[in-house]
């Protein structure tokens, strides 16, 4: 099964109904709790119809559009609606939709609620939607200073609750504040899934996934019990730029496209910024053979194990490395006491320098 809540911030709207129903029609959902709908009497029955859905129930909203669905109110709060789902072939669950008030004096009233259902459930039940608070200072960010009392106060609750927080996938921040002047903007994780430890082992499987914020200030949650391992299959691998820009990526250019030789400039431009670091350095030839063979040859056979570097490139790679080994400078040419290629043979002959391109 598969639940979708939203804090909507007013589901009257033509772009509303067109965006919930674009999110339905990609995600197939088969619960749906809309909250602050800010709709009520007649206007909310003709805004159900419209989103065809076949049931709701107060303030909040809770919609299905299957027959095979039972959705039995147990308890009603403003704060909160208590179900019993039923279904064929699954043993009979519980779900809590929660929109806890924006105010804190008005949430206060909320906590030891939801505590007593939590001391008498016993089926497996889970608790979604805006809890406007936050549990921990990495859950916000932007704005004025954290209240390290009131997360304390949330986590504490959901611990005594025997309550696991199902976790996320996706945006951290589920929610975008105001601009208030002086501060940065504020972001909160004030969206969320909880669960007693009966309904987490009977769907140990499940995630919840943060969906992109559209028409509201919220992002909508998709909770799925089960993902489903065809989601991913046969999807085309495509390079993102955005990976460039990660600390630990390691460079390499994937495409199909062949590089120039001017696409090259970064190879060599590493490579000689190294051999400057060396040159300084008092090294007999034996070191700098050594550092040859052991750092610039892997650090240029890198390009080389996904693409064929042009033959200009190598030599002008192997004329580094070449200069670097006898200690050769634009102004000052030594004496080269055994030819190059003979350098670079295996041992028992040569050195086992690598050449630029033999990996090709």
């Amino acid at each position: 099964m598969i639940i979708l809540s939203w804090n909507v911030r007013g589901a009257a709207s033509n772009d509303f109904r067109r965006t919930f129903k674009e999110v339905v029609r990609q995600n197939k959902p088969d619960l749906v709790i809309l909250l602050e709908p800010k709709v009520s009497g007649d206007n909310a029955r003709n805004v159900i119809r419209n989103l065809d859905a076949m049931g709701f129930s107060g303030g909040i909203w809770i919609c299905w559009n299957d027959n095979n669905i039972s959705i039995n109110t147990i308890e009603s709060d403003p704060q909160y609606i208590h179900a019993k789902i039923t279904s064929p072939g699954r043993e009979d669950w519980f779900m809590t939709a929660v929109y806890a008030n924006p105010q804190p004096q008005g949430r206060r009233a909320l906590w030891p609620k939801l505590q007593n259902l939590a001391n008498r459930m016993q089926s497996p039940w889970i608790l979604t939607g805006d809890f406007n608070e936050i549990k921990d200072p990495t859950e916000k960010k932007g704005g004025g200073q954290v209240d390290y009392r009131a997360c304390s106060r949330f986590s504490a609750w959901i611990n005594n609750s025997g309550l696991i927080d199902l976790g996320f996938m996706g945006s951290r921040f589920t929610w975008k504040g105001p601009l208030w002047n002086g501060y940065e903007r504020v972001f909160k994780r004030l969206d969320r899934a909880l669960a007693n430890p009966a309904w987490r082992l009977t769907h140990h499987e499940a995630v919840v996934k943060v969906l992109p914020r559209t028409n509201s200030d919220h992002h909508p949650l998709l909770i799925i019990e089960k993902v489903s391992n065809t989601l991913n299959r046969n999807r085309p691998f495509r390079f993102e730029c955005m990976w460039t820009y990660h600390p630990e990526y390691l460079g390499a250019m994937l495409n199909n496209k062949k590089r120039g030789n001017e696409n090259y400039k970064a190879v060599i431009d590493r490579v000689g910024n190294k051999l400057k670091g060396w040159k300084s350095k008092c090294l007999s030839i034996a070191g700098r053979i050594t550092l040859a063979q052991a750092v610039i040859s892997p650090s240029v056979n890198f390009d080389m194990q996904h693409e064929k570097v042009p033959k200009i490139v190598c030599k002008e790679i192997e004329k580094l490395q070449r200069n670097f080994v006898w200690g050769d400078d634009n102004n000052k040419r030594r004496l080269h006491s055994i030819n190059w290629k003979t350098l670079c043979r295996p041992k028992y002959g040569g050195v086992g320098i690598q050449e630029p391109g033999t990996h090709e």
